[in-house]
């Protein structure tokens, strides 16, 4: 009789053990399943430049920026700067002075690009942020940081309401009737972002697939962007660098979230964006 009891127990007990691991096992998998839910095509469609940008009238101001930007990729502030973001380092958070202030810098961006500006409970990061404040220290001014949306940047220089743009902005033949851009610091690529299931691309080995698949789209197909972002001009061959139209839809928006969480509602198919951005905010909405 005790021996069937001690039976009983132990199949008992091995039945809850099976039962726990199965449970642990579907909730690994449930909670990977929650996590993954964009994913990137990871072949660069561009090769661009970024550049700050100034009022086509203020020479002085575009000197003294290209002069620091030779200062700090020499004594190795830039590459400090770009670690920060790039290299596992710490970012260091800036605040903006108040846009009243006397002897200021101001400067432009639009804060919605990790990781080259965006803002945390009113305090501003990025690879742009802290190459403006080091600029704002070199000139002995307070830094005024104006945050607008992307297309709003160079209306803000042109009408005199900003000194600098500092946003990721990408050189383009089409933008240099608007502004004047200072020398080059970075090399960026536009990729796209789909759906975690999404299959479109999953052939593609080069970023001449990529192209090709595109290519074979018609308007039924839509792509978001930000507006007045690269990905405009390289959809709609708006410019003299990206001179091929393609029969897609594309539909713009004021940040990269809206466009990526349009996106999973399903309201577009892709996103086109500056690759170290997708990967900012893929890292960001696989851990939601």
């Amino acid at each position: 009789m005790k021996g069937k009891k001690l039976k009983h127990k132990s199949t008992l007990s091995l039945s809850i053990l099976v039962f726990a691991v199965v449970c642990s096992v579907l909730f690994s998998l449930t909670a990977c399943g929650k996590k993954d839910k964009v994913r990137i095509v990871n072949f660069k469609l561009t090769s661009e430049e970024y550049a700050l940008c100034v009022n086509r009238t203020d020479s002085a101001m575009l000197a003294e920026i290209n002069d620091f930007l030779i200062e700090i990729k020499s004594n190795g502030t830039f590459n400090k700067i770009v670690a920060k973001y790039f290299g596992g380092g710490t970012p260091v958070g800036v605040k903006s002075a108040p846009q009243n202030s006397t002897n200021a810098l101001v400067v432009v961006t639009s804060a919605d690009f990790n990781p080259f500006e965006y803002v945390v409970d009113g305090t501003y990061y990025g690879v742009d942020i802290e190459i403006a404040a080091a600029f704002a220290k070199r000139l002995g001014r307070k830094l005024v940081i104006k945050n607008v949306v992307f297309e709003s940047i160079f209306y803000e220089l042109q009408m005199g309401h900003a000194d600098v743009a500092i946003a990721a902005v990408s050189v383009l033949e089409q933008r240099k009737s608007l502004i004047t851009f200072s020398n080059s610091y970075y090399v960026a690529g536009q990729v796209i972002m789909t759906r975690a299931g999404d299959k479109t691309f999953e052939n593609c080995s080069s970023a001449e697939d990529v192209r090709n698949v595109i290519r074979g789209m018609d308007e039924s197909r839509t792509f978001g962007y930000q507006y007045g972002s690269t990905a405009y001009y390289y959809l709609y061959g708006k410019s003299e660098e990206y001179a091929e139209s393609f029969s897609v839809t594309g539909v713009g928006f004021d940040s990269v979230h809206q466009a990526v969480d349009a996106m999973l509602n399903g309201k577009i198919e892709f996103v086109m964006v500056d690759a170290a951005v997708a990967n900012a905010l893929s890292a960001e909405y696989n851990r939601k």
